[in-house]
Protein backbone atom coordinates (compact mmCIF):
# COMPACT_ATOMS: atom_id res chain seq x y z
CA UNK A 1 0.00 0.00 0.00
CA UNK A 2 1.54 3.45 -0.64
CA UNK A 3 3.00 5.49 1.80
CA UNK A 4 0.37 8.44 1.17
CA UNK A 5 -2.82 6.19 1.68
CA UNK A 6 -1.25 4.77 4.92
CA UNK A 7 -0.93 8.57 5.81
CA UNK A 8 -4.51 8.97 4.97
CA UNK A 9 -5.73 6.29 6.86
CA UNK A 10 -3.65 7.12 9.93
CA UNK A 11 -5.50 10.67 9.80
CA UNK A 12 -8.40 9.21 9.49
CA UNK A 13 -8.37 6.60 12.16
CA UNK A 14 -6.91 9.33 14.78
CA UNK A 15 -9.96 11.69 13.50
CA UNK A 16 -12.45 8.49 13.95
CA UNK A 17 -10.92 8.03 17.24
CA UNK A 18 -11.05 11.61 18.42
CA UNK A 19 -14.60 11.68 17.43
CA UNK A 20 -15.84 8.67 18.44
CA UNK A 21 -14.26 8.66 21.95
CA UNK A 22 -16.52 12.54 22.38
CA UNK A 23 -19.59 11.10 21.06
CA UNK A 24 -19.44 7.97 23.04
CA UNK A 25 -18.89 9.65 26.08
CA UNK A 26 -21.45 12.28 25.89
CA UNK A 27 -23.62 9.24 25.19
CA UNK A 28 -22.15 7.59 28.67
CA UNK A 29 -22.94 10.25 30.39
CA UNK A 30 -26.68 10.44 29.25
CA UNK A 31 -27.71 7.01 29.89
CA UNK A 32 -25.48 5.86 32.61
CA UNK A 33 -25.46 9.26 34.51
CA UNK A 34 -28.78 10.66 33.63
CA UNK A 35 -31.11 7.79 32.63
CA UNK A 36 -34.25 7.38 34.76
CA UNK A 37 -35.80 3.71 35.86
CA UNK A 38 -38.26 4.40 32.53
CA UNK A 39 -37.57 3.11 29.06
CA UNK A 40 -38.84 6.43 28.37
CA UNK A 41 -36.33 8.64 28.38
CA UNK A 42 -37.25 12.47 29.74
CA UNK A 43 -35.84 15.69 30.00
CA UNK A 44 -38.22 17.50 32.31
CA UNK A 45 -37.01 19.98 34.93
CA UNK A 46 -39.04 21.16 37.66
CA UNK A 47 -40.49 24.70 36.86
CA UNK A 48 -38.80 24.46 33.30
CA UNK A 49 -42.36 25.56 31.19
CA UNK A 50 -42.07 29.23 31.02
CA UNK A 51 -40.84 29.08 27.53
CA UNK A 52 -41.19 26.96 24.41
CA UNK A 53 -37.65 25.90 24.60
CA UNK A 54 -38.19 25.09 28.41
CA UNK A 55 -41.41 23.29 27.79
CA UNK A 56 -39.98 21.10 25.00
CA UNK A 57 -37.25 19.98 27.47
CA UNK A 58 -40.49 18.46 29.55
CA UNK A 59 -40.85 16.18 26.59
CA UNK A 60 -39.80 12.58 25.93
CA UNK A 61 -38.58 10.69 23.42
CA UNK A 62 -38.80 6.88 23.61
CA UNK A 63 -36.22 4.68 23.27
CA UNK A 64 -37.08 2.94 19.97
CA UNK A 65 -36.72 6.12 18.60
CA UNK A 66 -33.71 7.72 20.66
CA UNK A 67 -31.56 4.77 19.30
CA UNK A 68 -31.76 5.54 15.23
CA UNK A 69 -31.26 8.84 16.37
CA UNK A 70 -28.32 8.32 18.20
CA UNK A 71 -26.86 5.89 15.09
CA UNK A 72 -27.26 8.51 12.59
CA UNK A 73 -25.32 10.80 13.83
CA UNK A 74 -22.42 7.83 14.39
CA UNK A 75 -22.50 7.39 10.74
CA UNK A 76 -20.50 10.63 9.29
CA UNK A 77 -17.40 9.21 11.84
CA UNK A 78 -17.37 6.44 9.18
CA UNK A 79 -18.60 8.36 5.90
CA UNK A 80 -15.71 11.19 6.65
CA UNK A 81 -12.51 9.30 6.68
CA UNK A 82 -13.97 7.43 4.09
CA UNK A 83 -14.38 10.21 1.69
CA UNK A 84 -11.23 11.64 3.10
CA UNK A 85 -9.29 8.34 2.13
CA UNK A 86 -11.05 8.53 -1.44
CA UNK A 87 -9.30 11.95 -1.99
CA UNK A 88 -6.13 11.33 -0.87
CA UNK A 89 -5.73 7.61 -2.53
CA UNK A 90 -6.80 9.41 -5.97
CA UNK A 91 -5.23 12.46 -5.17
CA UNK A 92 -2.53 12.43 -8.33
CA UNK A 93 -5.61 11.49 -10.50
CA UNK A 94 -8.31 14.30 -9.04
CA UNK A 95 -5.13 17.03 -10.19
CA UNK A 96 -4.83 15.40 -13.30
CA UNK A 97 -8.66 15.81 -13.73
CA UNK A 98 -8.71 19.74 -12.84
CA UNK A 99 -8.78 19.55 -9.16
CA UNK A 100 -6.85 22.47 -7.71
CA UNK A 101 -5.71 20.52 -4.43
CA UNK A 102 -7.37 17.50 -3.27
CA UNK A 103 -5.76 18.14 0.01
CA UNK A 104 -7.43 20.70 1.15
CA UNK A 105 -10.44 18.95 0.31
CA UNK A 106 -9.65 16.17 2.88
CA UNK A 107 -8.89 18.97 5.26
CA UNK A 108 -12.38 20.21 4.90
CA UNK A 109 -13.65 16.60 5.28
CA UNK A 110 -12.21 16.45 8.02
CA UNK A 111 -13.27 19.70 9.74
CA UNK A 112 -16.87 18.86 8.76
CA UNK A 113 -16.39 15.43 10.63
CA UNK A 114 -15.40 17.71 13.46
CA UNK A 115 -18.30 20.10 13.42
CA UNK A 116 -20.14 17.27 13.65
CA UNK A 117 -18.87 15.97 17.01
CA UNK A 118 -19.51 19.54 18.42
CA UNK A 119 -22.94 18.63 17.03
CA UNK A 120 -23.22 15.31 18.85
CA UNK A 121 -22.65 17.28 22.33
CA UNK A 122 -25.15 19.76 21.57
CA UNK A 123 -27.52 16.90 21.00
CA UNK A 124 -26.82 14.96 24.01
CA UNK A 125 -27.17 18.77 25.80
CA UNK A 126 -30.74 18.50 24.70
CA UNK A 127 -31.03 14.92 25.24
CA UNK A 128 -31.67 14.32 21.68
CA UNK A 129 -35.00 16.60 21.35
CA UNK A 130 -34.31 18.90 18.78
CA UNK A 131 -34.72 22.63 19.21
CA UNK A 132 -33.50 25.40 17.42
CA UNK A 133 -31.84 27.49 20.18
CA UNK A 134 -28.37 29.19 20.41
CA UNK A 135 -26.17 27.12 22.34
CA UNK A 136 -21.90 26.94 22.46
CA UNK A 137 -21.74 23.66 20.74
CA UNK A 138 -24.52 24.49 18.09
CA UNK A 139 -22.07 27.74 17.35
CA UNK A 140 -19.04 25.16 17.14
CA UNK A 141 -21.08 23.03 14.70
CA UNK A 142 -21.27 25.96 12.50
CA UNK A 143 -18.14 27.50 12.70
CA UNK A 144 -16.18 24.21 11.60
CA UNK A 145 -19.17 23.03 9.19
CA UNK A 146 -18.58 26.42 7.25
CA UNK A 147 -14.91 26.42 7.64
CA UNK A 148 -14.65 22.83 6.07
CA UNK A 149 -16.86 23.65 3.00
CA UNK A 150 -14.74 26.36 2.16
CA UNK A 151 -11.35 23.87 2.34
CA UNK A 152 -13.80 21.53 0.42
CA UNK A 153 -15.24 24.50 -2.44
CA UNK A 154 -11.36 25.84 -2.57
CA UNK A 155 -9.47 22.24 -2.70
CA UNK A 156 -12.02 21.54 -5.62
CA UNK A 157 -11.65 24.74 -7.90
CA UNK A 158 -10.34 23.73 -11.78
CA UNK A 159 -6.67 25.46 -11.33
CA UNK A 160 -6.15 26.32 -15.07
CA UNK A 161 -9.75 27.48 -15.92
CA UNK A 162 -11.44 28.95 -12.67
CA UNK A 163 -10.61 32.35 -11.31
CA UNK A 164 -10.68 32.92 -7.60
CA UNK A 165 -13.23 35.56 -7.57
CA UNK A 166 -15.56 34.04 -5.78
CA UNK A 167 -12.72 32.67 -3.40
CA UNK A 168 -12.90 36.20 -1.80
CA UNK A 169 -16.47 35.83 -0.46
CA UNK A 170 -15.82 31.93 0.75
CA UNK A 171 -12.88 33.25 2.69
CA UNK A 172 -15.39 35.61 4.82
CA UNK A 173 -17.94 32.62 5.11
CA UNK A 174 -16.37 31.21 8.85
CA UNK A 175 -16.02 34.66 10.03
CA UNK A 176 -19.28 36.01 8.77
CA UNK A 177 -21.62 32.91 10.58
CA UNK A 178 -19.82 33.98 13.74
CA UNK A 179 -20.71 36.97 13.84
CA UNK A 180 -24.37 36.32 12.41
CA UNK A 181 -24.44 33.64 15.06
CA UNK A 182 -23.03 36.00 17.44
CA UNK A 183 -25.88 37.85 17.34
CA UNK A 184 -28.52 35.79 17.15
CA UNK A 185 -27.31 34.75 20.51
CA UNK A 186 -27.41 37.86 21.89
CA UNK A 187 -30.76 38.93 20.24
CA UNK A 188 -32.00 35.52 21.81
CA UNK A 189 -30.74 36.73 25.36
CA UNK A 190 -32.25 40.26 24.94
CA UNK A 191 -35.68 39.39 23.52
CA UNK A 192 -34.85 41.64 20.51
CA UNK A 193 -36.22 40.84 16.99
CA UNK A 194 -34.25 38.82 13.78
CA UNK A 195 -32.92 35.96 16.47
CA UNK A 196 -32.13 33.74 13.15
CA UNK A 197 -29.97 31.48 11.66
CA UNK A 198 -31.45 31.98 8.04
CA UNK A 199 -28.47 34.42 7.84
CA UNK A 200 -26.30 31.28 8.29
CA UNK A 201 -28.08 28.85 6.41
CA UNK A 202 -28.09 31.59 3.20
CA UNK A 203 -23.88 31.57 3.93
CA UNK A 204 -23.80 27.83 3.90
CA UNK A 205 -26.59 27.49 0.64
CA UNK A 206 -23.70 29.94 -1.50
CA UNK A 207 -20.95 27.48 -0.22
CA UNK A 208 -22.64 24.01 -1.22
CA UNK A 209 -24.20 25.84 -4.67
CA UNK A 210 -20.13 26.86 -5.52
CA UNK A 211 -18.80 23.23 -4.19
CA UNK A 212 -21.46 21.53 -5.71
CA UNK A 213 -20.76 23.72 -9.25
CA UNK A 214 -17.05 22.90 -9.26
CA UNK A 215 -17.60 19.14 -8.63
CA UNK A 216 -20.09 19.40 -11.21
CA UNK A 217 -17.05 20.80 -13.21
CA UNK A 218 -14.49 18.61 -11.79
CA UNK A 219 -16.32 15.41 -13.17
CA UNK A 220 -16.86 16.00 -16.58
CA UNK A 221 -20.58 17.78 -16.27
CA UNK A 222 -21.41 14.43 -14.49
CA UNK A 223 -25.60 15.65 -14.11
CA UNK A 224 -25.56 13.29 -11.29
CA UNK A 225 -23.64 16.00 -9.03
CA UNK A 226 -26.97 17.90 -9.19
CA UNK A 227 -28.17 15.29 -6.34
CA UNK A 228 -25.38 16.16 -3.95
CA UNK A 229 -26.81 20.29 -3.30
CA UNK A 230 -30.45 18.35 -4.01
CA UNK A 231 -29.84 15.77 -0.63
CA UNK A 232 -27.34 18.36 1.28
CA UNK A 233 -29.20 22.01 0.90
CA UNK A 234 -32.57 21.07 -0.28
CA UNK A 235 -33.64 17.72 1.52
CA UNK A 236 -31.19 19.05 4.30
CA UNK A 237 -33.25 22.64 5.12
CA UNK A 238 -36.96 20.84 4.39
CA UNK A 239 -36.66 18.46 7.09
CA UNK A 240 -35.11 21.64 8.56
CA UNK A 241 -38.42 23.51 8.18
CA UNK A 242 -40.39 20.63 9.09
CA UNK A 243 -38.67 20.49 12.55
CA UNK A 244 -38.88 23.99 13.86
CA UNK A 245 -42.88 23.69 12.77
CA UNK A 246 -42.54 20.55 15.10
CA UNK A 247 -40.43 20.88 18.01
CA UNK A 248 -43.26 19.60 20.63
CA UNK A 249 -44.06 16.74 18.82
CA UNK A 250 -42.12 13.75 20.22
CA UNK A 251 -42.61 11.47 17.13
CA UNK A 252 -42.27 13.56 14.46
CA UNK A 253 -39.07 15.48 16.34
CA UNK A 254 -36.77 12.61 16.44
CA UNK A 255 -38.44 11.19 13.32
CA UNK A 256 -37.98 14.65 11.05
CA UNK A 257 -34.49 14.60 12.75
CA UNK A 258 -33.11 11.56 11.28
CA UNK A 259 -34.32 12.19 7.67
CA UNK A 260 -32.77 15.64 8.15
CA UNK A 261 -29.29 14.08 8.47
CA UNK A 262 -29.35 10.39 7.03
CA UNK A 263 -31.60 12.02 3.76
CA UNK A 264 -30.25 15.39 3.52
CA UNK A 265 -26.27 16.00 4.63
CA UNK A 266 -25.04 11.74 4.47
CA UNK A 267 -26.71 10.65 1.44
CA UNK A 268 -25.15 13.84 -0.48
CA UNK A 269 -21.84 13.33 1.29
CA UNK A 270 -22.42 9.67 0.29
CA UNK A 271 -22.98 10.59 -3.44
CA UNK A 272 -20.67 12.97 -4.58
CA UNK A 273 -17.69 10.56 -2.68
CA UNK A 274 -19.04 7.81 -4.42
CA UNK A 275 -19.12 10.02 -7.74
CA UNK A 276 -15.62 11.31 -7.37
CA UNK A 277 -14.32 6.98 -6.25
CA UNK A 278 -16.22 6.00 -9.80
CA UNK A 279 -15.02 8.71 -12.13
CA UNK A 280 -11.07 8.62 -10.79
CA UNK A 281 -10.89 4.82 -11.31
CA UNK A 282 -12.54 5.64 -14.85
CA UNK A 283 -9.82 8.36 -15.34
CA UNK A 284 -7.24 6.31 -14.53
CA UNK A 285 -8.42 3.37 -17.05
CA UNK A 286 -8.55 5.53 -20.21
CA UNK A 287 -4.74 6.80 -18.94
CA UNK A 288 -3.66 3.49 -19.10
Amino acid sequence: MPDGTLGALGKASLGIGVCLVAAVAGIFVEYFCLRTASPVYCVCRAGDTSSLEESTRCLTIHLYMKVPLIAVHLIPFILMPFSMWVCQEHDSTLRSMGAKSPTQMVRGLSYIMVSIAGEVGWHVHQQWFYHEDFDILNCFFYVFNTLGATYWALGARNRDTETSSFDVFLMLCTPLTIIAYGYGAYATSQSMPGASKVPIYLIMTYQYVLLSWRLFKLLNGDIRVGLFPVCSIGVNLFFVFLLSMNQGNTFLNPLFHILHDAAGTEMGVLIITLLLWTHAKTFNRHAD
